[in-house]
């Protein structure tokens, strides 16, 4: 007997999975990623600004070097656990790479969020976020960040 519930699952599901994969326009920056240029403050500073305000949104700290920071937080996006979780670790990470150059007006700071599953085993797999919502929201972070570091600056 046919069930005449499964050919409507079938497209329930096709299109939430195309609703999922929806990438907007490109970020309107030279790279079309999130960056943004902060000027006269020292990538030392901008480094530690970001810092804080990762910790304080309940991220994790993963890796800092001169040039670059990286945070990790347990992702909470279902579809992602769902169509990235493995066998090995079903738990998917949000990571977030900032990285910051020192240039002669200030620093630029370039961003980057990817979905990493089997996080810190040698089976690790990046998915990169590029142009969607986490993007944006991304460069609102930038801008926010930005304008803070200019305020307490004057």
């Amino acid at each position: 007997m046919k069930n005449p519930q499964y050919p409507r699952a079938i497209v329930l599901f096709c299109l939430l999975l195309l609703g999922c994969a929806n990438q907007g326009p490109p970020i309107n920056t030279a790279s079309g990623r999130p960056e943004v240029v902060i000027p006269s403050v020292s990538p030392k500073r901008v480094r530690a600004a970001m810092i804080d305000r990762a910790m304080a949104h309940g991220w994790t700290l993963e890796h800092e070097t001169e040039n670059g920071l990286s945070f990790t937080k347990q992702s909470d996006n279902v579809a992602a656990s769902i169509l990235l979780g493995s066998t090995y670790d079903p738990n998917v990470i949000d990571r977030v790479r900032i990285t910051t150059v020192a240039l002669d007006a200030g620093t630029k700071v370039y961003a980057t969020e990817e979905f990493v599953s089997n996080h810190g085993s040698a089976f690790e797999r990046v998915t990169p976020l590029h142009n969607n919502t986490n993007s944006r929201n991304l460069q609102a972070v930038l801008e926010s960040l930005k304008s803070n570091l200019a305020t307490k600056r004057e």
